[in-house]
């Protein structure tokens, strides 16, 4: 799989179909793999692009404080690598957060936004404490301290219950992680600007989806970007938590195809 060396950081991607690229940029803690059935579903229609984030997968690391807008720069930097003009925009969470200021910095760049279990806001000050004790403790103590802690909080309480082998698989892949990069990360996410009175400015056209069991970003943060971004849409995904594409890719696919589909007639 190939890498494009972008300020100064070794980004993995994936390459996959042909058509009007769709990029997709994935949660905090977790890389590419996490849209395997969009990408699957979509890359018969268009050319997907899958990264794994600075300090996440595959890719290279930063070991110092960053932030969220580094982010921005990584994937404005891919796009011109790849020679990408415009691009539709998938981002979950830290994803979300990153394409909605990247559409802000570089309106050109974005043929539509579709914005999945995110929040335009700063990080909630009840929390930062929290999962910045947390970052610390998996990257001095090991991920294994903390991981009973972190799949409540990505998983609906119903998947968690009833897909014991895939929350068993996702626990594996969390604690082989690489915690020392991955706490540098959770410091981009958690000290992150706030653009929700920002981005009324975004003129793409934006699909938001939540999962309904979302505890990490809570469905409130995703009705104001809908509220926010002209001409939104919102779609709320039955007992999904923040994970969406993971847990319930069926609904989540046929949302954003329906989108796609209605953005390139």
């Amino acid at each position: 799989m190939p890498t494009a060396r972008v300020n100064g950081v070794d980004i993995f991607y994936e390459d996959v179909g042909k058509g009007i690229p769709v990029i997709f940029g994935h949660s905090l803690v977790w890389d590419h793999e996490m849209f395997v059935h969009q990408v699957k579903a979509l890359s018969g229609n268009y050319r997907c692009i899958n990264v794994d984030y600075r300090n996440h997968g595959r890719s290279g690391g930063v070991h110092k404080e960053w932030t969220i807008h580094d982010y921005v720069d990584d994937n404005i930097a891919l796009a011109e690598h790849l020679g990408i003009k415009q691009a539709h925009w998938v981002g979950l969470s830290q994803g979300g957060m990153m394409a909605m200021r990247l559409a802000l910095k570089r309106p050109d760049l974005v043929r539509s936004l579709l914005i999945l279990d995110s929040s335009a806001e700063g990080e909630e000050e009840a929390n930062i404490p929290n999962y910045e004790m947390m970052a610390n403790m998996a990257a001095e103590q090991g991920p294994e301290t903390v991981v009973e802690g972190v799949m409540p909080i990505f998983f609906a309480a119903d998947f968690n219950r009833d897909q014991p082998d895939q929350i068993a698989a996702y626990r594996k892949k969390f604690i082989d992680g690489n915690s020392e990069a991955l706490k540098w990360a959770v410091f981009a996410v958690t000290r992150r600007d706030d653009v929700s009175k920002k981005i009324s400015a975004i003129k793409a056209p934006t699909l938001v989806i939540v999962g309904e069991q979302d505890s990490a970003t809570v469905p409130a943060h995703s009705e104001l970007i809908a509220r926010s971004i002209p001409g939104a849409t919102l779609v709320t995904i039955p007992g999904a938590g923040h994970m969406s594409p993971l847990e319930k890719p069926e609904p989540v696919n046929r949302a954003l195809s329906e989108f796609l589909a209605r953005v390139d007639a």
